[in-house]
């Protein structure tokens, strides 16, 4: 399958899906406007994991900073920028320097994890430093996850601990990365 079909299955999957769920359940919130300043959600947030690249590379390290909010619920807008990097034995390297713009879709309603998890699409530009072939690139990144709150734990706690996946895709030659990383997100 080549790079185009992915995103567009990819993008259908991440975004159109839950527009097919707006019919209010328990899980979609009713799409409207924030009432009160509280409702904003904005926040910062900090990941840490490990991203898989297609081809020779090995897995390595991926880490990013955000900051978000949600202008209209259940809907949430996020800046975040990321440094990964990949090599090989042989001393093939690539290290990516990105700053993506992501849409979310936030879940609500009662099921545990779910109230919790979001769907949403990051698109922008990055930065790829390899052995020869330094340039930008455009980065598609489909993803999903979950943001726990604390509070439950720990009284009062402004702190939410979760988990995300991602597909990232690349306008240049150098290859896919599929992402697992953990975040931490403090709530004002």
């Amino acid at each position: 399958m080549n790079i185009s079909k992915k995103i567009l299955t990819v993008f259908c999957v991440s975004i159109i899906f839950p527009l097919f769920s707006i019919a209010q359940s328990d899980t979609t919130p009713e799409l409207r406007t924030v009432q009160q300043d509280s409702e904003f959600k904005p926040h910062v947030g900090l990941g840490v994991g490990v991203g898989n690249p297609e081809g020779s590379l090995d897995a390595g390290g991926n880490y990013t900073l955000e900051a978000g909010f949600q202008p209209i619920i259940p809907i949430s807008f996020i800046g975040e920028y990321g440094v990964e990097t990949y090599d090989t034995a042989s001393s093939d390297k690539l290290v990516r320097n990105r700053l993506l713009m992501k849409a979310n879709y936030n879940f609500g309603g009662t099921i545990p994890i779910i109230r919790y998890a979001y769907v949403g699409l990051g698109l922008g530009p990055m930065w790829e430093d390899t052995n020869g072939d330094d340039g930008l690139a455009l980065a598609i990144m489909p993803q999903a996850g979950f943001d726990y709150p604390l509070r439950k734990i720990i009284d009062q706690s402004p702190l939410t601990l979760g988990a995300n996946v991602s597909q990232l895709f690349t306008t240049s030659d150098n290859p896919d990365v599929f992402a697992v990383k953990g975040v931490v997100k403090y709530w004002y």
